[in-house]
């Protein structure tokens, strides 16, 4: 699966998130059908495959209201710390599932993205009105070029310390 369809199934993701939709709290048959029913409804609207509304039914049922509280937890301390931005973002995407009562928009979504990341990083909040793909593409090229410019300064100061014949 490339990045783009996975920016596609998270943006899906996050579309069904935002839905809002019940916990399955019952024990008897029928409160199943009910809550199927009504689950069906409201994801019939995304555009996506069938099995991709059935995937997100099941998540709805798969994880329970403890560890909905853990992950929404996470991604609140969520930081970059020594991860790279590829990961970092992983990381967001993954947990940010979590975080739909309280990330209620792109904007918003965009803010707590930045506000995780490095400090080399927050020239990024000048672009938050172009949506979170385009952020995260240019957090990515920006690492890219910083550690590039670590790896030149590395091998400049490398070649002077070693003498004319490139011995020390």
């Amino acid at each position: 699966m490339g990045a783009s369809s996975n920016v596609v199934r998270e943006t899906q993701m996050w579309e069904y998130m935002r839905l809002k939709l019940p916990s399955f709290v019952g024990r008897e048959i029928m409160e199943l059908e009910d809550f199927w029913e009504e689950v069906w409804k409201r994801v019939h609207g995304i555009r996506c495959a069938d099995n991709m509304k059935i995937e997100m039914a099941g998540f709805t049922m798969s994880v329970g209201a403890a560890e909905k509280r853990k992950r929404m937890h996470d991604f609140e301390r969520l930081r970059q710390d020594n991860m790279y931005v590829q990961e970092y973002t992983r990381e967001f995407v993954q947990l940010i599932r979590y975080a739909s009562k309280v990330v209620v928009d792109e904007f918003e979504k965009c803010s707590r993205y930045i506000e995780g990341l490095d400090e080399y990083y927050a020239a990024l909040n000048t672009v938050l009105h172009n949506g979170f793909p385009s952020m995260m593409d240019l957090a990515m090229t920006l690492e890219r070029h910083r550690l590039g410019r670590i790896a030149e300064v590395g091998s400049r100061k490398k070649n002077k310390s070693e003498g004319p014949d490139g011995e020390q």
